[in-house]
């Protein structure tokens, strides 16, 4: 299991993201607080505070075929 910082600062981002993450074949979750949303799940993503850190959890030990998919939306 692997984390990374996301922003999802606008819906382009955050369409991209599901996107991606719905024809990627890795489970990942989006943190944000005290919620755990599915990453494909555009209406889950909608329902978070995007003022708040997110924080992306990827249930593999390499993605490093998906990260570059996501490299606009990962913090560095």
């Amino acid at each position: 299991m692997v984390e990374y910082r996301v922003t999802l600062d606008n819906i382009q981002k955050i369409t991209k993201f599901v996107h991606i993450m719905s024809n990627s074949d890795y489970q990942a979750d989006l943190i944000c607080g005290h919620s755990v949303i599915n990453a494909r799940s555009l209406l889950g993503l909608l329902s978070l505070n995007f003022a708040s850190p997110l924080t992306m959890r990827i249930y593999s030990d390499d993605a490093s075929d998906l990260l570059r998919h996501l490299d606009v939306v990962l913090e560095t």
